[in-house]
């Protein structure tokens, strides 16, 4: 029989690398971009509102991308899918204390290198078109979503 102390400090020992490793989110890859229930996770960390990142960004276009999903090529699809895990996965390393405002500029400086490294200037000139036809009408209104697509599209003129 182990002495109680041992007991006592193996479970303490363990309860606090459970405590540490925690993020915001667990479920594995193959969930995540099958679903865009992250961001509800994100939004019910944080509670930003209906007007921040979480909802009125991050899930109103992973819903977007999903929905539109089959209509891309499979070279599309993959990078969809990448690319949804990509942006997940970098909010769900940030700092758990960082303020809605923070969450945002956070959010949308993984945009481009998600986008680049996942393949987006590889996409066929069709994906590419169904990306823009989900992005620019939702966007209008958004110089930071404009600004990121010409920061897109001059990083694959770079790679040429």
């Amino acid at each position: 029989m182990l002495p109680v102390k041992l007991i006592t400090s193996t479970a303490t020992l363990f309860f606090l690398s459970i405590l540490f490793s925690q993020k915001l989110y667990t479920q594995n890859d193959s969930l995540l971009i099958n679903s865009c229930s992250f961001y509800d996770s994100l939004e019910t960390h944080f509670q930003c509102d209906n007007r921040g990142y979480p909802l009125s960004y991050g899930k109103k276009f992973c819903l977007k991308f999903l929905d539109k999903r089959g209509q891309f090529s499979e070279d599309g699809q993959q990078w969809i899918d990448s690319t949804m895990l990509c942006l997940m996965k970098h909010l769900n390393n940030l700092d758990p204390d960082l303020s809605c405002k923070a969450l945002r500029k956070e959010a949308f400086a993984s945009h481009i290198p998600c986008y680049i490294d996942n393949g987006y200037c590889n996409l066929s000139k069709e994906d590419r078109k169904l990306v823009y036809k989900i992005a620019i009408p939702s966007s209008v209104f958004h110089p930071r979503v404009w600004n990121q697509g010409i920061k897109v599209l001059q990083r694959c003129r770079e790679e040429k």
